[in-house]
């Protein structure tokens, strides 16, 4: 076991463990801002999290069949006694920047909002999960503006359940057309897509959380080869409907 541990050290692959995981950290905080900012879809900064996962022990199987030498890269087997070792000063960078990642996600931990429910039984339960839950922030007690609204992602109510992206992109497209209006204020797609799938919170307590005193939300439905979509528009201060906003069918 010791001779693993020092092989595994001489051919640095503890220190490219290290880096690793601090510029993957990196990697999908970016990841995370740009879905945000540049409205991309949901599934962005899922899919590059994963492409960061499963590329880890890539690099590490890489890093151990091959050597950095003085005359470039070779087959481990070729390269030994020509290893080129990392510095100290090297290892401190990783191991600081290891702490600095640690640190900032218990920050993040720590100060994302408890938010819980009960459920019929009167069982206290959590309504989001922890990605969900660092998505929005509580804020103190606002006047909630007449002219705001929140797009929540629209449900998939089709008997195979294999229209999630088709009702994501209605709910996006829709969002995209109300943040051009003027006077206007539209909750982030980010904060209003993470209680997908929670009806259970009520409009209500979804709408104090994302500061909308109007909410759009609606569904999709593919019944053979018709596809209906129905939207409808709530006030959220009296949780009752306005006029039926709009029903299409294809």
């Amino acid at each position: 076991m010791i001779t693993i541990l020092a092989e595994l050290k001489r051919r640095n692959v503890f220190r490219v463990a290290g880096l690793y995981a601090v510029v993957a950290w990196l990697i999908m905080q970016v990841a995370v801002l740009f879905e945000d900012t540049m409205n991309l879809p949901a599934w962005f900064d899922s899919t590059v999290t994963a492409a960061l996962i499963l590329c880890f022990p890539i690099a590490l199987l890489l890093t151990w069949a091959f050597e950095m030498t003085p005359d470039g890269i070779k087959p481990a087997e070729t390269a030994d006694g020509e290893i080129t070792h990392s510095g100290r000063k090297t290892d401190i960078v990783i191991v600081a920047g290891l702490l600095g990642v640690l640190a900032l996600g218990l920050w993040q931990q720590m100060t994302k909002p408890d938010v819980v429910y009960k459920d019929k039984e009167g069982t206290v339960k959590s309504a989001l999960t922890a990605p969900q839950q660092a998505a929005i922030m509580v804020e103190p007690e606002l006047r909630t503006d007449p002219a705001s609204i929140a797009v929540l992602p629209f449900s998939d109510l089709s008997p195979s359940g294999d229209q999630g992206y088709f009702s994501d992109g209605i709910a996006q497209e829709l969002l995209n057309v109300l943040a051009k209006v003027d006077g206007l204020k539209v909750a982030s797609r980010t904060s209003a897509f993470a209680f997908k799938g929670q009806d259970a919170l009520g409009i209500p307590f979804i709408a104090e959380k994302l500061k909308a005193r109007n909410v759009l939300q609606g569904s999709v439905r593919k019944p053979g080869d018709m596809i209906r979509i129905t939207a409808q528009l709530i006030d959220a201060d009296t949780d009752m409907h306005y006029l039926p906003c709009c029903r299409s069918q294809h």
